[in-house]
């Protein structure tokens, strides 16, 4: 039996661009993106249901990893029914369309469904979101369950050895490069996530007969100012750079919870091979290397 033929929803994405170039050296891959046009996919607006089951009926995935999404966890805030629309309603389109035509569904969530008062956050923890986005996306995980066939995998803050992007560990690693300060928020600890390692276990997961909940995400949970000296350890840069701040100074249009960290246990009982922060890092700093940027 050959491996499954898979669509990624959102391929243009920070995240969904890592995830297309993984999946498509032992995948059969289809790609989409909504409207930042990209070689070798397909465009899809996933608020349109009928776009939604002609693109399933025309390409006939055996799997759906679903990674459309508003990231700007700010602009979710000040634009709700933008976010009602994408990570609710387009997360039903695909579910619904997902169960017509039989393929398993994978939905990329967030520890952003939780309102970080405990922390280590497990798959039977119930979710309590603080935020638009986290709400949202919440909801977007009852929508996936629509899919009967469905995963929903949980990831905390990705970072990508391959793509720089405004998203804070490439900020913090391109203002210590350049020798500029950087404020860390000292009380918001996370389970920062390796993209390229997500897509890794994904790629696994695919070929899983798993239902249900799954926290893949870094195997480290720490303060965004600990990330910060932990960046500045592997790549030697100047610690005295970093200053600790509190989340709550920052101004933020949205609230951000404290500690979202995510329990990795059961993805590595289950044989993920779970990145630690430190050698995330350390990809990165390689990859860079490799290609000439540090």
């Amino acid at each position: 039996m050959g491996k499954p033929t898979v669509a990624i929803i959102g391929a243009s994405g920070f995240v969904g661009k890592v995830f297309f170039g993984r999946f498509k050296k032992d995948f059969e891959t289809i790609g989409t993106f909504h409207d930042k046009k990209q070689e070798g996919m397909l465009q899809l607006d996933i608020k349109k249901s009928k776009e939604v089951e002609q693109f399933l009926k025309n390409n006939r995935p055996e799997i759906i990893f679903h990674l459309a999404a508003i990231t700007d966890v700010d602009l979710c805030e000040k634009n709700p029914a933008l976010c009602q629309k994408v990570h609710v309603e387009g997360v039903e389109n695909v579910a619904k369309a997902a169960k017509k035509y039989g393929a398993r569904m994978v939905y990329i969530s967030t520890d952003f469904v939780f309102d970080g008062k405990k922390g280590n956050y497990t798959e039977a923890d119930s979710p309590n979101p603080a935020n638009v986005y986290g709400k949202t996306k919440y909801l977007g995980e009852k929508m996936a369950e629509k899919a009967d066939d469905y995963v929903i995998v949980r990831i905390s803050m990705p970072y990508s050895s391959q793509y720089s992007s405004g998203k804070y560990i490439g900020w913090v690693i391109d203002k210590l490069e350049n020798k500029k300060i950087v404020t860390a928020f000292a009380d918001q600890i996370r389970t920062p996530t390796h993209a390229e390692n997500l897509a890794e276990c994904m790629c696994m997961l695919a070929e899983t007969k798993y239902n249900g909940i799954l926290n893949v995400c870094g195997g480290t949970a720490l303060s965004m100012y600990d990330a910060g000296l932990e960046i500045a350890s592997v790549f030697e840069f100047d610690k005295n750079l970093i200053k600790p701040m509190k989340g709550s100074e920052a101004g933020f249009a949205a609230f951000r919870p404290l500690n979202t960290s995510l329990s990795t246990a059961k993805a590595k009982k289950m044989g993920f091979p779970i990145k630690s922060f430190h050698d995330g890092i350390i990809e990165v700093k390689k990859y860079r290397e490799r290609k000439g940027e540090a």
